[in-house]
Formats: C-alpha cells, structure tokens, sequence
C-alpha cells in the first residue's frame, strides 16, 4: 500500500512539473511573440522559368524569430492562385520556429499559359500563406494564421 501511494505521488509530481514547464514556455513564448511581432515575415517570392516555359521554381524566405524554450515548428500552406481559381495542388511544409528557411516548390504552368509567355504575355498569380503553429507535436489549429496575399508576375 505504501508503495502504491510512493508511485502515485511521484506520477503526480512528474505531471505538475510539466505542466509548470509548459506553463512557463507558453507565457516566454508569448512574451517573445510580443516582443518580436514583426520579426515574422515572408519575403516577395522570385522565380526561375524553365527553358520550356512548362514550370517556374519558386523561391521565398520564411524568417520566424525564436520563441521560449521548447522547440516549436509550423505547418505551412502555400497555395497558387490565378483569377480566383487555385492553380495548382498546394504545397505544404514543416519548418522549426527560431530559423529562416528556404523554401523552394515548382509550379507547373499549363499549356495555354505557355503559349502565352511565347506570344509575350505576361502571367498574374496571387500566392496565399497560411502557417499553423506545432507544439509538442500537435497542430493548434486555433491559432493558425493567414499572411497578407503575395502577388507574382511572371513573364
């Protein structure tokens, strides 16, 4: 019996130190967000057209300033856009929070496109970012968040 309560009461203390630890990281880490709001951006995406004009690699910075102590990441959705229909499939990816990533995804373009970059025209694509944060493995989507729209002429 005695050994029982042992047992339970140290379960008991491990949980509450936890929970303290975690506790104490969600508020460094709101103090940090606070601190550092506009530390976290996403640059203007450039691009690289293939020879035959069929894809275009493109290119954007994730800069993300560190937040408490645990490591956090964030699930990111990127999806392309032309005249209000999306474009492609979206491209989705992990990075950690404290780092700047880059972040590179090919866009392939369709055959009607492509015969208009030969004649000279140029293509209008608006790309939307939304980020979800990960902690301890799980995704808050409560607290997922949309950036400002990224607009992307490729000629």
């Amino acid at each position: 019996m005695r050994k029982a309560i042992i047992i339970t009461l140290s379960i008991l203390g491990l949980l509450l130190t936890g929970g303290a630890i975690i506790g104490i990281d969600v508020y460094m880490s709101y103090q940090d967000y606070q601190a550092n709001e506009d530390a976290f951006d996403i640059s203007e995406p450039t691009y690289v057209l293939s020879e035959s004009n069929l894809s275009a690699e493109i290119t954007v910075f994730v800069y993300t300033p560190p937040l408490g102590y645990i490591p956090k990441s964030a699930d990111v959705e990127v999806i392309v856009m032309q005249n209000s229909a999306q474009y492609c499939d979206p491209i989705s990816f992990r990075i950690k929070i404290g780092e700047t990533v880059r972040v590179d995804f090919t866009v392939t373009i369709s055959q009607i496109d492509v015969d208009r970059l030969k004649v000279g025209m140029s293509l209008h694509f608006n790309i939307q970012v939304t980020a979800t944060p990960v902690y301890l493995g799980i995704p808050i989507a409560s607290l997922t968040q949309e950036f400002d729209e990224f607009f992307l002429i490729i000629q």
